[in-house]
């Protein structure tokens, strides 16, 4: 019995450890490849032909930027998307696999609202990767495929964890 208490605050300590390293590893991850993906993205400012097109963001402060200085930083992130995608899905992965651990540590005791959250976040990726699908490169495809296959696989795996857990 006296042997019982430790083993509990031991095993304790290692799921927490686990879940620490786990969520570090995801978070590097996903700060490494959003400065990677505002990189390749920050070859917007050499492509002055894309500033009409790759610029949501900087057409929301000007009108028409005329300066380098105008674009904004999102739009990097929407230029890496759409021509270099490999980072902006790592990122997009990477970032969804850390809130999702972070919700999971958050909300272990209420799986009720952890289902209902993921729910939520999955049928969230599905419309917005459905209503991002209708752009023309390949990058932006691809990263919309990403967005649309994350979200049915958190539907699908909530779904798995309904059948699971008894309440």
């Amino acid at each position: 019995m006296v042997w019982s208490i430790p083993a509990k605050i031991s095993q304790l300590f290692l799921l927490k450890s686990r879940l620490f390293v786990q969520l570090l590893v995801s978070f590097g991850f996903f700060v490494l490849s959003l400065l990677a993906a505002l990189y390749e993205g920050s070859y917007l400012l050499e492509d002055k032909s894309e500033w009409q097109h790759t610029t949501p963001f900087t057409h929301l402060l000007h009108e028409h930027p005329i300066f380098p200085a105008d674009i904004s930083a999102l739009d990097f992130l929407v230029y890496a998307i759409k021509f270099f995608s490999f980072f902006p899905i790592v990122c997009l992965l990477s970032g969804l696999y850390c809130f999702m651990l972070s919700l999971f540590t958050m909300l272990r005791k209420k799986m009720l609202w952890f289902r209902r959250t993921c729910t939520l976040i999955g049928l969230l990726l599905l419309i917005s990767g459905v209503l991002l699908f209708s752009t023309i490169t390949i990058g932006s495809l691809l990263f919309c495929s990403v967005m649309i296959l994350s979200g049915l696989i958190l539907v699908w795996c909530t779904y798995l964890l309904r059948k699971t857990i008894v309440r």
